[in-house]
C-alpha cells in the first residue's frame, strides 16, 4: 500500500466522485479506479459501492473502517512533518543561577498557568 493510495481513498470518500478526485490530484480517472481496486484487493473487501448509472459512490462498512484509519494515518504524517519542521527552527537557551531560578521562576509560572 502506498501513501498516495491512502490520500486518494480519503479524498474519494470526501468528494464521492472518481472524476472529481482525479481532477483534484491532476491524474486520470482510471488512476483513481486502479488505486481503489488495488486497495480492495489488498484488504480482500469491497471498500466502495459504485452506482455507475448515477455516477455515485458510497462506502461499504469495510470502507468506513478503512476511512477512519486513513484519516488517522494522514493526520500522523502531518504531525510528523510539523514536528520535524520545528526541529529546524532556531532555539533560545538561557540559564539562571539556581537561587534566582528557584525564587523567581515559580512566581512567573503563576502568571502563565491558571
Amino acid at each position: 500500500m502506498k501513501f498516495t493510495d491512502i490520500e486518494y481513498f480519503d479524498k474519494l470518500s470526501e468528494l464521492e466522485s472518481f472524476s472529481k478526485t482525479a481532477i483534484f490530484f491532476n491524474v486520470s480517472q482510471p488512476t483513481i479506479s486502479f488505486v481503489i481496486q488495488r486497495l480492495e484487493n489488498e484488504m480482500k473487501k469491497t471498500l466502495i459501492n459504485r452506482n455507475q448509472s448515477h455516477g455515485e459512490i458510497s462506502l461499504t462498512e469495510a470502507g468506513k473502517v478503512f476511512e477512519k484509519h486513513a484519516k488517522k494515518i494522514l493526520q500522523e504524517v502531518v504531525a510528523a512533518h510539523e514536528e520535524i519542521d520545528r526541529m529546524n527552527q532556531p532555539t533560545i537557551e538561557f540559564g539562571l543561577p539556581q537561587i534566582i531560578g528557584n525564587y523567581y521562576l515559580p512566581k512567573l509560572v503563576k502568571h502563565f498557568v491558571g
